[in-house]
């Protein structure tokens, strides 16, 4: 009989985001696919949405920001750029980025590394030997707008100060839109992790991020947890109306046949034989799989991949398999995530993992703390992705998420 190793002589199931080319291994996501080729179409015609996409960790949103970064790039109407905003990003950042992607698109790219250091005049006449098809007043005036803006994305230091200067540059991004190839209807700005933008000291950030948003020729997608527009209203109230309901796109877990779907897709990339089956997983292991993963495709994908290795010299992955590849997954991501914590939300998760399902009221109480106090750091810890609130008529239940659960299971 064949083994597991002689079915699967490679892994299959790497945690990577899926790139446009690889869409056929996204299962469950044909709605969300549907919408959004809508907003890309409308956005190639010069009629821009804003839109974002809403899920927990390992849900598929960096591959969805892949879908559209290299579906857009096939319509010559638009420009997409992939906005690289991390936690120390700042307004002056973000703009000197986007200046740059424009001069690349306006083929300045190359030649923007070195006009700065030429000096005006030299710099002046090399773009203006660059522009063809204007007038010569006309051209003067695109040569002296590049030059700034040019000056303006390669300066070092930060000397973004307030409103005033980020509305000088959003002047300068209008005057160069202006400049681009003629076929270009909508700049894309794409943002992966939106919880950056959320940060508590970003009011400045947004606030500005929210006038470039409104200024044609721009758009932005920005992926997030579900919690993002509740931060991003806190901050700034005004920055959830840019982005209608409609466009509000939230990733659903994968149900018992999506699981088979995904597994089913990965193997066929490697299989010989029995394409289009799960062997050599079986029906009981998919089951263990859906119970530990909650149906997020990262767990889905890692525990997979632990099991066939859990079962090499086995026949089949059996459930037994899948259950000590999903312990082990899940409790070294808990851990991980639990690590990260201080040390009193530290004690409130393994309260709550000894408790059967508390409410805060219970927890105040053995805690002896308060039941706002309990209330604000569950709200903290449920942003996170470390817990999940359900109602019990007029109580709030709090349960752990699934990594966090197995993790203090093993602890205590």
């Amino acid at each position: 009989m064949k083994k597991v190793k002689d079915f699967l002589p490679i892994d299959p199931f790497t945690d990577m985001p899926i790139e446009p080319s690889q869409l056929s291994l996204l299962v469950d996501r044909e709605e969300e696919i549907k919408k959004l080729e809508t907003i890309i179409k409308s956005a190639a015609s010069g009629f821009r949405q804003n839109a974002a996409i809403l899920g927990k960790d390992g849900m598929g949103k960096t591959s969805l920001i892949n879908y559209i970064y290299g579906k857009s790039k096939m319509e010559k109407e638009i420009l997409p750029i992939k906005m690289e905003i991390t936690q120390d990003s700042t307004v002056q950042d973000i703009m000197n980025d986007l200046m740059r992607e424009m001069l690349d698109c306006m083929h300045f790219g190359l030649g923007s590394m070195v006009l700065s250091l030429l000096g005006k005049d030299a710099s002046l006449k090399e773009i203006k030997g660059l522009l063809k098809g204007f007038e010569t007043s006309k051209a003067t005036e695109i040569s002296a707008t590049i030059f700034s803006f040019v000056n303006i994305s390669k300066r070092s230091e930060k000397t973004f100060k307030g409103a005033q200067d980020f509305n000088s540059l959003l002047n300068y991004l209008k005057g160069v839109t202006e400049f681009m190839p003629n076929r270009i209807k909508t700049i894309m700005l794409l943002i992966d992790e939106g919880e950056y933008v959320a940060k508590d000291n970003s009011a400045n950030l947004l606030q500005s991020m929210r006038l470039l948003f409104q200024t044609s020729p721009f758009m932005v997608i920005i992926a997030g947890s579900p919690v993002l527009f509740d931060k991003l209203a806190s901050i700034e109230p005004s920055f959830g109306n840019l982005f209608p309901e409609q466009n509000r796109i939230i990733l659903k877990l994968l149900e018992i046949d999506d699981i088979k779907q995904l597994i089913i897709k990965r193997l066929d990339l490697i299989k010989k034989d029995l394409k289009g089956t799960i062997a050599p997983f079986t029906d009981d292991s998919l089951r263990v799989i859906l119970e530990y993963s909650a149906g997020n495709p990262r767990y889905i994908i890692r525990i997979s991949s632990l099991s066939i290795l859990k079962a090499l010299e086995a026949e089949q992955i059996t459930s037994e398999h899948a259950k000590k590849a999903s312990k082990e997954i899940l409790s070294t991501m808990g851990r991980e995530r639990f690590q990260r914590l201080e040390s009193n939300d530290q004690n409130l998760l393994i309260k709550i993992g000894k408790m059967t399902a508390p409410s805060v009221t219970e927890l105040a109480r053995e805690l002896s703390l308060d039941e706002a106090t309990i209330s604000r750091r569950l709200n903290q810890l449920e942003e996170l992705g470390y817990v999940r609130s359900t109602r019990d008529g007029r109580k709030r239940i709090a349960i752990l998420e699934e990594p966090v659960k197995t993790f203090i299971e093993s602890i205590t």
